[in-house]
């Protein structure tokens, strides 16, 4: 599959250009200060016929991971939806 670079610029400013390579079945890669930082791929090319529940077993085992958040600060008000 061939590959196209983008900066990050051009993701922010012309995200449709970067959407049409992906469309076109290229890789995208986006660069920061001229390092690369993100691929963009299509859903479609990526899965190559996984169904999401084999997606979520081939993903890592996360379970050992501890993670703790702060308290939110400041006044907090309810939300009426």
């Amino acid at each position: 599959m061939s590959v196209r670079t983008f900066t990050a610029r051009d993701l922010n400013q012309r995200s449709s250009l970067v959407t049409h390579a992906v469309d076109e079945g290229f890789d995208v890669i986006i660069t920061k200060h001229g390092r690369p930082v993100y691929k963009i791929t299509s859903v479609s090319s990526d899965a190559a016929g996984r169904s999401l529940l084999d997606a979520m077993r081939a993903a890592p085992d996360t379970s050992a991971v501890d993670v703790t958040f702060e308290r939110a600060q400041g006044d907090l008000r309810e939300l009426d939806l």
